[in-house]
């Protein structure tokens, strides 16, 4: 499709996905490794799972990801967020 929209003369065509890697998954990772998102103490252990969670769809030629860039759980009696 990629390859049609450019030889046509357009741009790139926007191939989005909503993977957040912890209970919303379009895609199977391998989930031994990656830590629970409630579990993650240190940004170093944040972007290491993000970038691992980005490279898959990278790879599917998926160019946007529509997922959140950080929950912040300020209230523990809401359980919306749980292990966001």
């Amino acid at each position: 499709m990629q390859k049609a929209a450019k030889d046509a003369g357009n741009p790139p065509l926007i191939i989005a996905v909503d993977q957040k890697g912890s209970q919303i998954e379009r895609f199977s990772f391998d989930r031994e490794r990656l830590k629970n998102n409630a579990n993650i103490k240190t940004s170093k252990e944040a972007f290491e799972k993000e970038k691992s969670i980005g490279r898959e769809p990278k790879e599917l030629g998926i160019n946007c990801n529509f997922a959140p860039v950080v929950d912040v759980n300020s209230n523990f009696r809401n359980l919306v967020i749980n292990v966001r």
